[in-house]
């Protein structure tokens, strides 16, 4: 019988507080483990997969809560588990190719069951301002690749790779 997801609280020293839904998955002493079923917008790592160690925390109503051991960033000693997968982040505008870009709706419709890549929509596009996507891309796809499939995919609209920041070439 599956479990029912819990809410745990993900934080740096209580700043950029988010939750996400989580599968219970053990115990670690007083800690519990806990896999990340959702992608988080303020962590690069963990995300979606992951296995992450989490306790009570009186600050938060005595919810589970994480914290890395550093606020700025998260190593992998922070995790119990790796799930295979890293965090990517692209922004998007309409490109011009089509008057009326299509809406992309759900978590799933930028790959749909494609490479198994893990992907939800945090920000919409405005006039001023691009949207934003977040991915859980599995550790074997390169970075320029998963670019080349979303542009492919979705010619209506332009991109740029914001996580992990784009290799450029050395010019001499």
């Amino acid at each position: 019988m599956p479990t029912k997801p819990v809410k745990v609280y993900l934080h740096h020293r209580y700043g950029d507080v988010e939750t996400l839904p989580c599968e219970p998955c053990g115990k670690l002493g007083k800690r519990r483990l806990f896999r990340l079923l959702a992608i988080p917008f303020f962590f690069t790592k963990p995300t979606f997969g992951d296995v992450i160690a989490a306790a009570r925390d009186a600050e938060l109503d005595g919810h589970w809560a994480w914290e890395p051991s550093h606020p700025l960033t998260t190593r992998d000693r922070d995790l119990h588990e790796d799930g295979g997968r890293y965090a990517m982040i692209f922004d998007y505008r309409p490109s011009g190719k089509r008057a009326r870009p299509r809406p992309v709706t759900g978590e799933t419709s930028w790959f749909p069951r494609e490479l198994d890549i893990v992907s939800s929509r945090a920000i919409e596009p405005t006039r001023r301002t691009p949207g934003r996507v977040y991915l859980a891309v599995p550790s074997k796809l390169p970075p320029a690749r998963v670019m080349a499939l979303v542009r492919k995919r979705h010619p209506e609209f332009s991109f740029r790779q914001v996580h992990p920041r784009p290799k450029t070439a050395v010019r001499r």
